[in-house]
């Protein structure tokens, strides 16, 4: 199956070679890297834009789905309903900040304090800007290695409906509706998606587990904006999610594989709400200003002796000036402040463990400059200062520049500082067998981190883009037994990033992707779990009236799935393909293709991935 696939994709090369080619459009606009508007084409980071009507329109509906698709991110995830970690450029999960329209999202109760997305839907949102490097300098901790932000869709200027419908293997049945307009100054979206799923079993079935482990999910999103005069807008967000999920156990013996567990279910709840005002005080001067708080409540049931759950909370405010005093330079500075909150309970036949309700806050104050000396050259300097109620005062900063030796060349540099702060269970965990786990006297893992790298247009239709990183990591966080959590590891991760768009004509647009990542863990010098050294991704998307199609081909190169370097886990080839075809203006239905060499491959040791499957799907609009 493999050799016939490589022959078709060689002989669809032969074909388009003699195709006329097209411009390739460059021109758009990045947010998340400078809190600003910023044309890409001068932009010195590395931002990756995922569209997600595209997305959708192969049939990918979720969040992890979607970042799947990056070379520059690495997902491992336990299953259907199981926690999902990335790595984006070789980080941690907890050094990839989420964002919701720049409001932050993550579970302040879990244990290193990130955000699991599994649970996340694509319904209501329009875009999602990857901002690649240390950000710290400007949103604070978690921020290392990047962040991900969602950005919502508006209000339009007629109302419609939007109806989509998917379903098939594993008995698959998704469904979502939106309601989309703007009447005079008010603009609204409002959206829902239901998800069950019979599912699989998330235990490997070579190791002798069968049982089906469902999902249910329901996202809801709304966005309201309103704007009062010419100078000041309101916009009022809100995300609502909920899921009901089975899961497995584990073992008891080595290497603690997962095994059928038929009791085992859980509930997640996840709230986030945000206000946000822009104002244009004068032409010059723009004030932003956010207010938000998020939940996420988790809970679950194992057997007559064992229940648990999970609470954790965020309050959110984001003030934000912009100076513009000459044309060549901006300023934006500003003051932000977080208070999280963590609670949580479990028994079972070993006793019962109560997590003493705790809260920290941090406040972070920062500037930046960017500068436009000549209109091919851009600089930013951006300097932040954050105040931890556990560790007090922190300081990140970052440089960078890029410079447009012509319209189709761009060189790019930067450097950065960023940190994490410790969660609140690493500070605050009550002792265990009379040992201790919490330590209120840990510091911040920090990092150092610089890339450069070159943009280049070879013809009207052909660019090529080229980064090289390097971060090195200290004072990171890690569990000790008998001394609980210190601050104790050190790390390096560098890499490649390299890029080929290809625009044979108006109608056919392939990419390839090329990601090269080295990694060590500095204490036994094995390489970071889960991040493969190589990952390759190469799409075909064609358009031809009524009909779209997109086919991607990706390898993962190996990796281990332990810290210790000793469960490898092989590589793997994974191919999929989706058909689109618009039947009327308002109606078209697609088909989907996922694993299309039926691979057998592990995301996380003993945890099963999906086989060959088939799904079939409609969006009316109206």
């Amino acid at each position: 199956m493999k050799k016939v696939l490589l022959i078709i994709v060689a002989f669809f090369w032969i074909w388009v070679a003699y195709i006329p080619a097209q411009e390739v459009e460059l021109e758009k606009i990045v947010i998340t890297p400078y809190r600003t508007e910023i044309l890409s084409k001068v932009a010195g980071a590395t931002v990756e834009e995922i569209d997600v009507e595209e997305t959708q329109n192969k049939g990918i509906y979720s969040l992890k789905e979607a970042l799947a698709e990056s070379t520059s991110i690495m997902k491992a995830s336990s299953g259907l309903s199981g926690d999902t970690s990335i790595f984006l450029r070789g980080h941690n999960s907890y050094h990839s900040r989420f964002m919701l329209e720049g409001i932050k999202i993550y579970d302040p109760i879990l244990t290193s304090g990130y955000y699991n997305f599994a649970h996340f839907k694509l319904v209501g949102i329009d875009r999602i800007e990857v901002s690649k490097g240390p950000q710290s300098s400007l949103y604070g901790s978690d921020a290392i290695g990047g962040i991900i932000n969602l950005l919502s869709k508006k209000g339009e200027a007629k109302p419609k409906f939007i109806y989509q419908q998917k379903m098939g293997s594993y008995h698959t049945y998704e469904e979502s509706l939106e309601f989309n307009g703007r009447k005079g100054n008010f603009g609204f979206n409002l959206g829902v998606d239901r998800t069950d799923i019979a599912g699989y079993s998330l235990a490997k079935e070579k190791n002798n587990n069968h049982e089906r482990d469902s999902y249910h999910n329901l996202n809801a999103i709304l966005n309201l904006d309103y704007e009062v005069s010419d100078r000041t807008k309101l916009e009022l967000i809100g995300h609502y999610i909920y899921a009901k999920y089975e899961y497995d156990g584990s073992s008891w013996t080595p290497p603690y594989l997962p095994v059928d567990d038929d009791d085992n279910y859980a509930y997640d709840y996840e709230g986030i709400l945000g206000l946000k005002a822009k104002h244009s005080i004068t032409d010059n001067i723009d004030y932003r200003l956010t207010l938000a708080s998020t939940k996420i409540y988790r809970k679950g049931w194992e057997d007559a002796s064992t229940d648990y759950w999970y609470l954790g909370s965020t309050y959110q405010l984001d003030n934000q000036f912009e100076l513009r005093p000459v044309d060549f330079y901006k300023i934006i500075f500003g003051f932000d402040y977080l208070r999280e909150k963590g609670d949580s309970f479990r028994t079972d036949s070993w006793g019962g463990s109560d997590f003493p309700k705790e809260t920290a806050n941090n406040k972070g104050y920062f500037l930046e400059n960017l500068i436009e000396p000549h209109k091919n050259i851009l600089i930013s300097l951006s300097y932040r200062l954050d105040d931890h109620s556990s560790f007090k005062n922190k300081s990140t900063f970052r440089i960078g520049a890029s410079y447009l030796f012509t319209e189709d060349t761009k060189l790019k540099a930067s450097f950065g500082t960023g940190f994490k702060a410790p969660s609140l269970y690493q500070l605050y965990a009550p002792p265990l067998w009379g040992f201790p786990v919490g330590n209120s006297n840990l510091k911040p893992e920090k990092s150092e981190t610089y890339e450069m790298g070159f943009e280049h247009k070879l013809n009207d239709n052909l660019k090529l883009s080229l980064v090289y990183f390097h971060s090195q990591l200290k004072d990171l966080i890690d569990f000790v037994w008998g001394q609980g959590y210190v601050n104790v590891s050190k790390s390096r991760i560098e890499g490649v990033e390299n890029e080929l768009i290809y625009s044979l004509n108006k109608n056919i647009d392939l990419s390839l992707g090329y990601t090269w990542l080295d990694t060590e863990n500095k204490e036994n010098h094995a390489e970071l779990a889960r991040r493969p050294s190589n990952k390759v991704l190469f799409k075909i998307k064609t358009d031809f009236d009524k009909l779209t199609t997109y086919f991607d081909i990706s390898y993962t190169g190996h990796r281990y799935s332990d810290t210790s370097g000793n469960q490898l886990l092989k590589p793997y080839l994974l191919g999929n393909l989706a058909i689109n075809y618009k039947l009327k203006d308002n109606f078209e239905v697609f088909s989907r293709i996922e694993n299309i060499l039926d691979e057998k491959y592990e995301e996380i040791k003993g945890y099963q991935t999906p086989k060959f499957s088939l799904f079939l799907g409609a969006k009316l609009t109206f």
